[in-house]
């Protein structure tokens, strides 16, 4: 049976010392600037500045490929009554967030079917991908991101590294669209990454 192709960007579930996730984020503002929409399980950076208080940073789109660090991952949208029903931030509009931003934290991701991962896969590195363009993105506006299947390998310059395949009813690890266990390897708040330096400087 078929795997369902349906990303959701990544989904925070436990910390690497075996406890499910605890829920904590934290506050982040997106300025109208930063013209992307963003979903909840979208990869973000921190845009270098925050909002008028200054106590919550600016986030924008992480840039995807090697050694593109991300800061954390969006898991909810502050309640806006210029948008009561909507869970997702618009294009040219600003918007407060909820980032899981604990470097320890393992995700369930999807790879994008561009090839087999398989349990060869497992301890490997990963890039992400936007597999389903932010502005189609209707299931019920979650991230569309995933893992680029078809390029995972040994190269800690990637941004991920798969710990093995989510334990997940019918999950099948052997074909593609499977669901992954990851950790954030170029994370912004790690000390030291593979590229050198503090916070990637």
């Amino acid at each position: 049976m078929a795997n369902v192709d349906k990303p959701f960007g990544l989904r925070p579930v436990k910390h690497l010392n075996g406890l499910p996730w605890n829920g904590v984020t934290q506050k982040c503002y997106v300025p109208s600037t930063a013209s992307v929409r963003l979903h909840i399980g979208d990869a973000v950076i921190r845009g270098g500045t925050a909002d008028h208080t200054g106590t919550c940073p600016t986030v924008t789109v992480a840039t995807m490929g090697d050694a593109a660090q991300v800061y954390g991952v969006i898991t909810g949208f502050e309640t806006d009554s210029s948008y009561p029903n909507q869970v997702y931030q618009s294009d040219d509009t600003s918007r407060y967030c909820y980032v899981c931003i604990d470097p320890d934290v393992i995700y369930q991701i999807q790879d994008d079917g561009s090839a087999v991962i398989g349990i060869a896969g497992v301890g490997l590195n990963a890039n992400i991908v936007q597999d389903i363009a932010s502005t189609s993105v209707t299931h019920p506006f979650l991230s569309g991101q995933a893992i680029i299947a078809s390029t995972v390998a040994a190269d800690a310059s990637f941004q991920l590294v798969i710990l093995n395949a989510a334990p997940l009813p019918n999950n099948d690890a052997t074909i593609a669209h499977a669901i992954w266990e990851v950790l954030i390897s170029q994370h912004q708040l790690r000390p030291f990454v593979a590229t050198g330096g503090l916070l990637g400087s």
